[in-house]
């Protein structure tokens, strides 16, 4: 029995409303007693394990289905026998939860054994009255009773269910809820409704793992058939039992398939020695399946008992492990279940449901894994079932009008519940509107859809609005009246319920957008409909695209203009974005629909006013004068609620609105989420918006209020990121490239230095000049803020920081600083994430001069790390100053952060991560450029006597350049650029710099230690980068210099400034797209693009019938093209022979940034065929690419093949990454086969019935069908070779996969055909060679049957057509002499030299047709159009038929045996001297030396530095 002394203090004291001076100590305190007194129950609980109860014993009740104490509240009446107490189920139990047990009749007294039978009373230890069952019937639960207490006689009897002894967690037993996973399909056994009806199937899964598909529908309860209806018990293996449906109370069962046809035909078949045949019959043809799984109401049926069998020897009479493989035997039909592939929801896009039969052939595959369930789970499902039934009795009489008020207090109440539930959080008294949860249960948000949940509370939602003759209960109009509060709160409930069920869960986001149009109508009611739409749509790409429409648009604009309320433009900045980037679709839908002049009047206009100010100026007489002068200041005008235009100055509104005036802080908050939504329009460059907002808030204007220091911080934030977005990120900026590879000779200066370099050379001066003022402020802040003591402590701060430090991000990555601009604004950075003030830290004294250039800075960075963390260990973390200071209170021990939890703090210091990744790569730049400078000077001098220059020939010959250059002199001004004791003349002075915050790296060291300890792991992980090229410093330059290209010869540097060219002109039409691209009147308004002729043809056509002048577009796709085609050709010299890559120019194309412009083309919409041709080839013989290939890849090209089509293109793909250079890779392998399985037959194309072969017969008679790429058949074929190459290399798993999918019989039928054409029989041959012949495991079927002798003798008959059709080479058949010399030849050598077939006896009587074989490849192997290739192949083929024949004695003809050892003998000679002919040539072959002159390509120049280098690195390490 459960003790309660500690938990009722504890309750008492924890009662939300109580008048408790409960202080939060003394609370924790009991709650620590409570939860002691709980495992102390439990203890006790289980010692008392197996006692015998006797008479007079007190007792506790425990329900074990919901896991909670029968329990008396004598406090409460019964809710219907009102003079009785009420009797409740409770989680926890109290003192109501104690019984005694006392005897109903007197032959059993106090002290007894209580025995099974026995009738007794249980009486209530505090409330005296015994527990009775009432005559009042539930009225929620017609034929149930109450049960209260209540001073009667009456008796309740003892019966047994299980023995206390079975309930053993190991053991399958009576009660226990499981799920059945069919071991070989890999699906669980579900029953669901579909069309109005109970089916029973095997359902398939899209994830990854099929055993993570947790659905409640395939929850079954295990019931021990016993003789006693009451009974369950432990399971044996000869026990009956019955599974019964969790969700529906339904029994599975097995009756007889309507579909079955009694074939005797079929039936005798069954005899054949092939008795697989019958076998898979069952899953190609619903007529085989006598009787199908199907669930019964009833449970006393008894078509519902099912015997287990065991796939391990077991004994009848021991007990059924839980976690057990079985077989399951339907008692009454004797037959067994088996699964099969026949789908039942077959007009469904992508069948998951299974047919599921029986069959009187016992299989050993056909085998389910009993999964145990946990009893939460099952609880789950009791009260989301419970939900669901009580909602749907709800929504169905407030759609009458007949709701009571108990009714509607309940519905708010499991309402209210189901938020509680589906966040997992637990009620503890506050309004639950305004709780705030961070991650739902995952398990419970499918339950939701699952147990129709959701589908009952859009019920809720419709029903008081429906009119059902009489009109509707209330109007959407109405809900706003205060009599209508408890239905608007029962509205923003289920709202609230909906938008808890759709967090971070795809599938209930896809099913509650199909209510989307519904939910768009009870905008702006106040029900949080709009809230659930954006919490729906914010981040989610695909739902934004989908159901976003103009109408929708025009809905959230309404909104605005009917309440003013700045959340509604906040859901239509929302719109625009997903993951922070911008979906250009919504964002021009929103442009056009917010920039319309008709809804101007939503917008607050900004304008520059002349304004006079008045000031006193003070002189030396007693009268001043007051002086005018005028100045521009920020004015906003909007219209207020009358429509009437009002004004006001917005240093005024900013101060009014400090002061609290109400209107004036509206006005401000709407004009900063105006400006928010402004900003995200312009994002990613959307120039319809730009253009449009970009004249009336100009550079100026903006930066005029983000440094006024009157306006709030988040306003100014707020026109800090408007800055960005329409004025910084937009054409001419174009982010430069750090570190530049491809170099041009000619440029590379004699002499460099840090003040006058700039890597970008990019920002013209005019651009500079603009935003020279914006440059400034965003110095000046920063500044202000190293200058405070706790950077991050103001919040509000915080969100302008972020914004100044992102902006400042981007105007160093579109170019704006130079190198020496970028170092000193790093110091400030540096500084900002300092995690210890520098004045208490470092005295301002500087370290010597003479021990400041001793030793690498490499080395006082090591020693700064030592310094740095014995710090660290001695404060437990802390940072100790080295120099205390005087004016510091308590010495400034330790340093507070406030911002360590603030994740905008921790995105400020991320982007001020970004900058230092970006100025260390523009360090890494200038490193190369000095190097090249320093190699050029050298070049230039060593060469000064030669007349040719360096920009010469690269044929010319210069045999003495490698003795003419100074090596050591090199290596001395190359250690100068790392710090180091050797310096030369130009970058003696620039050494400290590169350290980057002059303290030789400690505090860049320092700095970057700080930000590894925080939680956050992008901000660490980015540090750690920061570290680790830190100390590589030296390896990242040599690495660099690898990928170095020096442009020298005069073709190449017209190449570079071509491309060059051509990319700036590409980038810049691309990113403009939305203004010239010309969409297709399709539902994907994809861009038709320009691939060919006829393409640009029809879009010229199409603009041509179009009402606009097209020019615009017209040229920007023949430009587009043509660029495409320049940057094509230099990838690949093409001929009429050979097509060969030009590596060098491609080389240079990726150095350049090719490829990022094409792949920001590619953002365009267009025809996704495309996609699969370009991925192709980027995989194409790339052996680790390949095998680094993500399983997401894979699963994209799969579920294209469903979406878009089975294009032959997706299959080819798919081929490629199979298999790479020659080699198969197995991981490739089993990914593409599982997803293909899983797709099914949207993708596996097979055509095994009757009526589908003679499609395939019909097809392969079509010239047409052959011709076409992508027709049906190639598509079959090109799959075909695809499951071939899977199952390449004796891959089991694969093999085992494709017997099922692919078997013998159909092989043979295909094959065997008259109209089969040879591509066909390549692709079947091929896949028959690898799955049948060449595997891991023997197929007995391949070497017992008849099945390789058809073929064979069908191989016969494609060999004479071969040999005879040779005399005209024009006419010949290419492709079926490819497949008999290739494929034929393969399978003949491979079944005959498999060790499986030396154990077959049917070759003994085969010979006739095996001689034949032997003639047949003879005398193809005399054909003289065989090339040399297919010459050896051939004869590979009767070298092996030769062995056989002698190795099992086949009589072979004479002539022909004569004719093999001859062929043989003069194969041998030939080798033999072939090999004599190679050993002489090498012998006497003169060894001739030649010198190679040393050439001035950039190849050479390269090479001699980076040995340069290499040299000089490893003498520094030596040294």
């Amino acid at each position: 029995m459960n003790r309660y002394s500690a938990q009722k203090q504890f309750w008492k004291a924890a009662k939300p409303g109580a008048n408790s001076t409960t202080d939060a100590v003394l609370l924790n305190k009991l709650h620590h007693a409570a939860d002691l007194e709980k495992k102390q129950n439990e203890t006790e609980n289980k010692k008392l394990l197996g006692t015998v109860i006797q008479y007079g014993n007190v007792i506790q009740l425990l329900h074990l289905k919901s896991n909670k104490y029968l329990t008396v509240n004598k406090r409460l009446p019964a809710l219907l026998e009102k003079n009785a107490m009420r009797v409740t189920l409770d989680e926890a139990g109290n003192e109501g939860s104690w019984f005694y047990i006392q005897p109903f009749y007197k032959l059993r007294s106090i002290g007894d054994s209580v025995v099974i039978g026995d009738k007794v009373v249980l009486n209530p230890v505090n409330a005296g009255q015994p527990l009775h069952a009432s005559s009042h019937q539930l009225v929620d639960n017609p034929g149930c009773n109450e049960v209260n207490s209540v001073n009667c006689n009456t008796s309740w009897k003892i019966v047994l269910f299980m023995k206390w002894s079975d309930n053993k967690d190991d053991i399958l037993k009576g009660g226990d809820v499981v799920r059945l996973f069919h071991a070989e399909q890999e699906k669980f056994l579900t029953c669901d409704e579909h069309r109005k009806k109970q089916h029973v199937f095997l359902r398939t899964t899209g994830r990854q793992s099929a055993t993570s598909a947790t659905s409640s529908k395939a929850l079954w309860e295990v019931e021990v058939v016993q003789h006693d209806p009451c009974r369950g018990g432990a399971g044996y293996w000869n026990s009956l039992f019955r599974f019964k449906h969790l969700a529906t109370g339904h029994y599975l069962a097995a009756e007889v398939n309507p579909d079955y046809v009694e074939d005797n035909q079929e039936c005798q078949s069954s005899l054949d020695p092939d008795q697989d045949v019958a076998r898979r019959g069952l899953h190609n043809a619903p007529e085989k399946m006598a009787y199908s799984l199907v669930s019964v109401p009833e449970g006393n049926d008894i078509s519902s008992i099912f015997e287990l069998d065991p796939t391990t020897l077991r004994g009848g009479d021991s007990l059924v492990p839980r976690n057990s493989y079985v077989r399951l035997r339907h008692l009454c039909t004797n037959t067994w279940v088996h699964s099969t592939n026949i789908p039942i929801d077959k007009e469904e896009e992508k069948p998951v449901m299974l047919k599921i039969g029986t069959s009187p052939v016992k299989e050993d595959k056909e085998a389910f894994a009993i999964v145990p369930v946990s009893p939460a789970e099952v609880r789950d499902l009791d009260f989301a079932n419970d939900a669901s039934k009580v909602l749907g009795s709800i929504a169905g009489k407030l759609e009458k009008g007949t709701i009571t008020q108990n009714e509607r207090r309940s519905v708010t109440k499991l309402l209210e519940d189901l938020v509680y539930f589906v966040t997992g959080g637990t009620n503890s008294g506050q309004d639950v509107l305004e709780v705030m949860f961070s991650k739902p249960n995952r398990e419970r948000q499918k339950l939701m859809r699952e147990q129709n949940i959701l589908k009952q509370i859009f019920k809720l939602l419709q029903a008081p609005f429906t009119d059902c003759g009489d009109g509707p209960m209330l109007r959407l109009e109405e809900l706003g009246d205060q009599r209508h509060a408890p239905f608007r709160h029962i509205c923003r409930l289920c709202y609230r319920v909906l938008r808890h069920s759709q967090q971070d869960y795809r599938k209930n986001q896809e099913y509650i957008a199909k209510q989307f149009g519904f939910m768009q109508k009870q905008i702006g009611y106040d029900v949080l409909a709009e809230d659930t739409i954006t919490a729906l749509l914010h981040n989610n790409r695909k739902l934004l695209e989908k159901h976003i429409t103009a109408a929708e648009i025009d809905t959230f604009v309404s909104l605005v203009r009917k309440n003013r309320e700045p959340r509604f433009l906040d859901y239509l900045s929302d719109l625009c974005v997903s993951m922070n980037k911008s979906i250009p679709v919504t964002q021009e839908l929103i442009c056009k629909a917010v920039l319309n002049p008709a809804n101007a009047d939503i917008l607050i206009e900004t304008k520059l006013v002349l304004s006079r100010f008045e000031f006193e100026e003070l002189t030396s007489g007693e009268n001043s004068l007051e002086v005018g002068e005028d100045e521009e200041e920020v004015w906003l005008f909007w219209r207020d609620s009358n429509k009437e235009i009002r004004s006001k100055s917005i240093r005024e509104l900013a101060q009014d609105a400090k002061e609290g005036q109400k209107e004036d802080r509206d006005v401000l908050s709407y004009y900063r989420y105006q400006l928010n939504l402004f900003a995200r329009m312009c994002l990613d460059r959307q120039y319809l918006a730009i253009n449009e907002i970009s004249g009336q808030l100009d550079v100026d204007l903006i930066l005029r209020c983000m440094s006024d220091e009157n306006l709030p911080y988040d306003l100014r934030a707020s026109f800090c990121r408007l800055m960005l977005h329409m004025h910084v990120d937009r054409d001419p900026q174009e982010q430069v490239t750090p570190v530049k590879y491809a170099r041009l000779w000619s440029e590379i200066p004699s002499e460099i230095a840090i003040d006058d370099y700039d890597s970008s050379g990019t920002s013209k001066d005019e651009i500079k000049e603009r935003f020279a003022q914006t440059m400034d402020f965003v110095e000046e802040y920063l500044r202000d803020v190293v200058c405070q003591r706790f950077p991050f402590s103001d919040k509000e701060k915080n969100k302008l920081t972020f914004e100044v430090v992102n902006l400042a991000r981007n105007l160093i990555y579109f170019g704006f600083y130079n190198f020496c601009d970028l170092l000193r604004l790093t110091k400030i950075l540096l500084a900002i994430l300092d995690c210890v003030h520098v004045a208490t830290i470092f005295p301002i004294t500087k370290v010597a001069k003479g021990e400041e250039t001793k030793g690498s800075n490499v080395m006082r960075s090591i020693h700064g790390v030592g310094e740095l963390m014995t710090q660290v260990v001695l404060r437990g973390g802390g940072f100790l100053p080295m120099t205390p200071l005087a004016a510091a209170p308590e010495g400034n021990v330790k340093q507070v952060e406030p911002e360590k939890e603030d994740i905008l703090v921790m995105d400020t210091k991320l982007k001020i991560i970004e900058i230092l990744q970006f100025i260390l790569n523009v360090r890494l730049d200038y490193r190369i450029s000095c190097l090249l400078c320093i190699f050029k000077r050298e070049f230039d001098e060593s060469n000064a006597q030669t007349p040719e220059s360096p920009t010469g020939s690269n044929n010319q010959e210069v045999s003495n350049v490698p003795g003419a250059l100074d090596f050591e002199h090199i290596e001395e001004q190359a250690e100068g650029i790392f710090g180091g004791r050797k310096v030369f003349l130009t970058l003696c002075e620039e050494n400290t710099p590169l350290d980057l915050d002059d303290h030789g790296g400690r505090t860049f060291l320092r700095v970057l230690l700080h930000l590894t300890m925080h939680d956050y792991p992008p901000l660490v992980s980015g540090a750690l980068q920061l570290l680790f090229r830190h100390f590589s410093q030296r390896q990242e330059v040599l690495q660099a210099f690898k990928q170095v290209q020096l442009l020298v010869t005069s073709q190449d540097v017209d190449n570079y400034k071509q491309i060059k060219q051509d990319l700036d002109q590409l980038r810049s039409i691309v990113e403009k797209s939305e203004l010239w691209v010309y969409k297709g009147q399709g539902p994907d308004e994809t861009l038709d693009v320009a691939t060919g002729e006829n393409e640009l043809k029809k879009k010229e056509e199409g603009h041509s019938k179009s009402r606009k002048p097209e020019s615009t577009s017209s040229y920007n796709y023949r430009v587009v093209k043509e660029i495409l085609l320049r940057l094509s050709k230099l990838c690949v010299q093409e001929s009429i022979l050979v097509r060969k890559s030009r590596k060098q120019q491609q080389r240079l194309l990726r150095n350049m940034g090719a490829h990022t412009v094409v792949l920001e083309l590619l953002q365009i919409p267009y025809e996704k065929i495309l996609e699969a041709v370009t991925m192709q080839h980027i995989f194409m013989n790339n052996f680790q690419l390949c095998s680094e290939i993500n399983e997401r890849v894979v699963q994209h090209f799969v579920h294209c093949i469903e979406t878009h089509g089975r294009n032959v293109q997706y299959i080819k793909f798919l081929q490629t990454i199979v298999k790479a250079e020659g080699k198969f890779i197995k991981k490739c392998q089993d990914m593409v086969m599982a997803e293909l399985v899983n797709a099914g037959e949207d993708v596996l194309v097979f055509y095994n019935d009757r009526a589908s072969f003679q499609t395939l017969v019909q097809m392969m008679r079509s010239e047409r069908d052959r011709m076409d790429e992508n027709s049906a058949l190639m598509y079959h074929i090109h799959l075909v070779e695809l499951l071939a190459v899977c199952t390449e290399g004796k891959n089991v798993y694969t093999e085992i996969k494709c017997n099922s999918l692919l078997p013998l019989d159909d092989i043979v039928r295909v094959v065997i055909h008259e109209d089969c054409i040879p591509e066909v029989k390549i692709a079947y041959i091929n896949f028959l060679n690898h799955c049948y012949v060449d595997t891991e495991v023997e197929m007995k079927e391949i070497y017992t049957s008849n099945h390789m002798w058809k073929l064979f003798e069908n191989f016969l008959v494609d060999i004479c057509r071969t040999c005879n059709n040779t005399s005209d080479r024009k006419h010949a058949d290419t492709i079926l002499e490819k497949y008999v010399t290739e494929i034929v030849m393969s399978i003949v050598t491979t079944f005959f030299s498999s060790p499986f077939s030396d154990q077959s006896t049917t070759l003994q009587t085969r010979q006739p047709v095996f001689v034949q074989l032997l003639q047949g490849v003879f005398r193809v192997y005399h054909c003289n159009w065989l090339m040399p290739s297919q010459k050896a192949s051939v004869e590979s083929c009767i070298r092996v038929l030769s062995d056989v024949a002698k190795g099992r004695a086949i009589a072979i003809p004479v002539d022909l045996d004569s004719q093999v050892n001859n062929l043989f003998l003069k194969s041998h000679n030939i080798v033999q001297k072939t090999a004599m002919n190679w050993r002489m040539t090498v012998r006497n072959a003169a060894r001739r030396d030649s010198v190679m002159a040393a050439s001035r390509d950039y190849r050479n120049i390269i090479e001699r530095l980076q040995v340069s280098v290499s040299h000089n690195f490893l003498h520094y390490m030596l040294s």
